[in-house]
């Protein structure tokens, strides 16, 4: 989760040497697709948190899930073309594979955010400054606000208004009491509909 302090300062040095030219991101995963500093990743075959590693188990549970998010809301401010998170399918991808946390074939707790980040397509993004930014990311549009704890602690967000609708990710967005204060589980997710 600490890739998310460098991460802002990448895209804004890139937007600093390219100005308006289009730019894409992607694919973004915590595993490696390439290793830059040698001939190739490392295998991770008992699924272990190595570095250098070509799969990484944290991608499989709600980590993964913070991890997209928290990326996609620390990139919104590049004004991207295209932001490309994880995969379809392997490895790398959204849908789970055999012996991890969801059963194989169902969908990993990532593809629920990716699929509410492809909700707001087209939508003006901004990014939402938090008073924690090393705990709380988040990205909204007019009508939606998604959260993304990125600590391993549960952290409560005061939204300053109560909120017409409010769902915690846990095998999907589940519907939670609309409070103008939530408390978004260790690296929790939320969708809050303003």
């Amino acid at each position: 989760m600490q890739t998310f302090e460098a991460l802002r300062h990448v895209v804004k040095s890139v937007r600093a040497i390219y100005g308006d030219k289009p730019y894409h991101i992607g694919p973004s995963t915590i595993a490696m697709r390439q290793n830059p500093y040698g001939s190739a990743t490392k295998d991770n075959p008992d699924l272990r948190r190595i570095p250098m590693a070509n799969v990484d188990p944290r991608h499989n549970g709600q980590f993964g899930a913070a991890w997209t998010l928290a990326y996609a809301a620390t990139v919104v401010s590049a004004g991207l073309e295209v932001l490309t998170l994880s995969a379809l399918a392997g490895s790398f991808g959204l849908v789970a594979g055999a012996g991890e946390p969801v059963a194989k074939g169902d969908l990993r707790p990532l593809a629920h955010v990716v699929t509410a980040l492809g909700a707001l397509s087209g939508q003006e993004l901004r990014t939402v400054e938090t008073s924690r930014p090393s705990a709380v990311l988040g990205l909204a549009t007019r009508t939606t606000l998604l959260l993304a704890n990125i600590t391993p602690a549960p952290q409560r967000v005061e939204l300053g208004s109560r909120p017409q609708a409010v769902e915690i990710l846990d095998r999907g967005f589940r519907a939670v009491a609309a409070e103008e204060v939530i408390e978004i589980g260790a690296y929790g997710c939320a969708r809050i509909t303003l």
